[in-house]
């Protein structure tokens, strides 16, 4: 059984067991009949991301309003769940090691508010930490000439995620980053928007992205939340960004970029487009750089002579400790791997994809200064 099949079950037990725990810990300041209240309070915050699929055209800012709520009870859950349940660990092993004081025992409703007040607080961390993404800078040498190009400034943008939480305001702001570093040239890595077009249509955010003028342009590959890219792409280039969907190009007589699709959870996204039929005619005496969404296939690369591998993907777990899963998912969930002469940087991304929050890892710009044999 995929791994993902079970994840609704788990869902609904978190859940239930976040849910429960709370009815038990408040129960003492419940009133007589508030505990269908409580829980009807409670159900409709953590459904709220779902309900407000079904306002998107009649009540917009209800819409807003809903998926707002129903990010942060995704990580409300989420970490509660693992703190309630070590408690209850706790809790267990007390029964023969005693070493709990009784006035923590008889006091569910204190402990119960420190949870919360700890909830509160990494909410917060994770979302200030989520909204300040940092400039991660790398210098890469290649060993192939690049004509009469010595040096390459390049700017890789991975995992946007725009929609209703990384909206237009945070685009510009990332186009002003962006446009101060005056690259060369401009690569976003997949997933640019979150899964829906509407936020992005209705907010012209193709606008804002027009702004990014490389002196090399702009370049993109597609990600497993922008679809099968078919609505999305003329949007893309009517905003002045070419599409590299199982493409390549020679870019100033200089170096090839590639660029590949995302061929599906079910195919661990590899391409649907074999790397060699994709590099069909490329010259393998210039500097190769290959834009793909997820940090796969990295041998099929090397064999191809792929000197830079650009990805995304990973968010590197976004929420800790699921950054221990994509650790041992990828041969690198994060930062910079060589294996033989091939390169490869994955970027943790820009934005994020649920709850708006990073806890244990830092939201990037990658800029990267590539340095070719003279």
């Amino acid at each position: 059984m995929k791994i993902w099949a079970i994840v609704p079950f788990l869902l609904l037990l978190a859940i239930f067991y976040t849910g429960r725990r709370g009815q038990q810990a408040f129960a003492r300041h419940i009133p007589p009949g508030g505990v269908k209240v409580y829980w009807a309070v409670y159900l409709l915050i953590v459904s709220s991301s779902i309900l407000g699929r079904s306002f998107e055209s009649s009540h917009p800012l209800i819409k807003t309003i809903l998926t707002w709520v129903g990010s942060y009870s995704l990580a409300f859950l989420f970490y509660a769940f693992f703190i309630l349940l070590l408690i209850d660990l706790l809790r267990l092993l007390d029964r023969w090691l005693g070493f709990i004081p009784p006035p923590i025992k008889k006091s569910p409703a204190k402990v119960g508010l420190a949870v919360i007040i700890l909830l509160a607080g990494l909410l917060a961390y994770g979302s200030w930490n989520a909204w300040n993404p940092v400039i991660t800078s790398y210098d890469i040498n290649i060993d192939k000439p690049a004509n009469d190009t010595k040096h390459l400034h390049v700017i890789m943008i991975s995992d946007l995620h725009l929609g209703e939480i990384v909206n237009r305001e945070r685009l510009s702001e990332m186009v002003k980053q962006v446009n101060q570093r005056n690259p060369d040239l401009i690569l976003l890595g997949g997933d640019i928007i979150d899964g829906d077009l509407g936020p992005f249509l209705q907010q012209n955010m193709g606008t804002a992205l027009a702004q990014l003028k490389p002196r090399l342009g702009t370049y993109a590959v597609l990600g497993n939340h922008d679809g099968h890219g078919t609505e999305l792409i003329p949007y893309l280039e009517a905003a002045g960004i070419i599409v590299l969907n199982d493409q390549y190009r020679l870019i100033d007589n200089s170096f090839y970029l590639a660029g590949t699709s995302f061929g599906g959870w079910h195919n661990n996204g590899s391409s649907q487009q074999p790397l060699a039929e994709t590099m069909a005619g490329v010259k393998q005496e210039l500097p190769i750089i290959l834009l793909k969404h997820s940090p796969v296939d990295l041998e099929e690369a090397r064999i191809n002579g792929v000197d830079l591998q650009l990805s995304g993907h990973t968010h590197q777990g976004q929420l800790f400790p699921n950054n221990f899963i994509t650790n041992n998912m990828y041969d690198a969930d994060w930062g910079y791997l060589r294996q033989g002469n091939l390169q490869l940087v994955v970027s943790t991304g820009f934005g994020t994809w649920g709850p708006p929050i990073r806890i244990g890892n830092t939201p990037e710009i990658v800029d990267l200064r590539i340095n070719f044999k003279p």
